[in-house]
């Protein structure tokens, strides 16, 4: 028998028609390294949410899951979504106390987890004093504490940075090699994971599929070159700490965006970025400094599930649209027309994007300021969503973007800069951006 045996598996959310997943075969060795794929809603999250019972969704579920493994471990692809207390210590103690592991025995697996992570100058920390990137490492390290037979990862690395992206995928096969960990992984990106992978799993209309060659093809995307028009906003010599006595975030911020054109920041993990886009759209205030615009602005933040107040996606449209015919164009162009009974917060993490973007833009804005929009999207429907930039630039509409994705920032971006110590650095059209670049590329 497989070390994890997946047969016929069936799947139906609550008050939904279609089963996500219709017939799920899957077995995997012990020891193996598996990556899943599928595009945004297939089934993934589902899926492995499936394999371990304490997180398993709600709904109707047939067939067998057979594991012959004592312990599973969980990774979420949001950080903040798994971290559960405010000091790192309490962070990677609180699994092993669940267990009721001896005081003892707990200092002496976090001294060595920490140290096998190399984070043991994180010890005494406040974890919201982590960058993204660092909780995501943190959220590994207080996993494998509890020595799981078996890691299961949901997009772990779709909100970091390319340079933290890369040290994770290194952790993680050094895991597999160290321990002998089984790990399974959902990830869009499967050529920047098929190194790291024995085999690659793809999702397709609820069933596995063996052939991913359109997930190995180059990722084209669609873009306009439109003759920049008139300044429409600009921030001034922002200054910005959340505490009187932090650090300042933003130290001496100066940009401009004009109408009509896409601009992208891109930067680490905890620089500023997510700051900046909160001080344009003036949800928070600079204790030094100036933003100047007249224009409307729409913000969708980096979790969009901020956005949502009611119990469908139908309500949460209809509560957004006043005009019906704006409303059926959207739920077509977002491909939602079979989710609108589905409640938000059983969508995957790439179908909450394009319903808070939907929202986003029933406020009909002028600015549009998007944060992290491409996390947990296939690059079927990222190649959408460019075609969707493209008609909103044709409109005056302008864009800016706060992203990871390199490959898309580098197709669909007019101009770029670096988030840097609080400023925004080598701001320049995209071409002449990246070719100075050596690590973000």
């Amino acid at each position: 028998m497989a070390y994890i045996e997946i047969k016929n598996l069936k799947f139906k959310y609550p008050n939904t028609k279609k089963e996500i997943l219709s017939e799920i075969n899957l077995n995997i060795e012990q020891g193996e390294i598996v990556v899943v794929c599928g595009k945004t809603g297939s089934g993934k999250s589902t899926l492995l949410q499936n394999l371990k019972k304490e997180i398993a969704p709600a709904g109707d579920l047939s067939g067998e899951i057979n594991i012959n493994a004592d312990k599973v471990g969980f990774v979420f692809q949001n950080p903040e979504h798994q971290v559960v207390t405010d000091k790192v210590y309490s962070e990677l103690s609180f699994g092993l106390e669940n267990e009721g592991v001896s005081t003892d025995e707990i200092k002496l697996r976090v001294a060595e987890i920490s140290e096998y992570f190399g984070i043991t100058d994180w010890y005494f920390k406040n974890v919201d004093e982590l960058s993204g990137g660092q909780k995501q490492i943190l959220n590994l390290a207080s996993v494998m504490v509890t020595n799981p037979d078996v890691l299961i990862l949901d997009e772990p690395i779709a909100m970091l940075d390319p340079i933290a992206k890369e040290s994770f995928l290194h952790l993680l096969g050094r895991i597999n090699r160290d321990f002998g960990t089984t790990i399974i992984m959902a990830e869009h990106d499967v050529k920047k994971v098929s190194y790291l992978a024995d085999r690659i799993a793809a999702i397709k209309d609820g069933k596995i599929s063996e052939d991913i060659s359109e997930w190995l093809e180059e990722d084209i995307y669609q873009k306009t070159n439109i003759e920049s028009k008139d300044e429409v906003f600009e921030c001034k010599n922002i200054w910005f700490r959340y505490h009187k006595n932090d650090p300042d975030v933003l130290r001496g911020l100066n940009f401009s965006v004009n109408e009509g054109e896409t601009f992208c920041m891109l930067g680490g993990n905890g620089t500023g970025k997510t700051t900046a886009l909160m001080v344009m759209s003036k949800v928070l205030k600079p204790y030094r400094g100036k933003t100047r615009t007249d224009k409307k602005i729409g913000l969708m933040p980096q979790d969009a599930k901020k956005l949502f107040s009611y119990e469908s996606l139908r309500e949460e449209l209809d509560n957004s649209y006043e005009d019906e015919e704006k409303k059926k164009e959207i739920i077509k162009w977002m491909r939602l027309e079979e989710l609108l009974d589905t409640h938000p917060y059983d969508l995957s993490g790439g179908e909450q994007e394009k319903l808070g973007l939907a929202k986003v833009l029933s406020t009909d804005p002028d600015i549009i300021l998007l944060d992290e929009p491409t996390k947990g999207l296939d690059v079927f429907f990222k190649k959408d969503i460019s075609t969707l930039f493209d008609k909103l630039k044709k409109q005056g509409k302008t864009i800016v973007l706060v992203t990871h994705d390199i490959d898309f920032c580098k197709q669909v971006a007019d101009r770029c800069g670096l988030f840097a110590q609080g400023e925004l650095i080598g701001v320049n059209n995209t071409e002449e951006f990246f070719k100075n670049m050596r690590f973000y590329k």
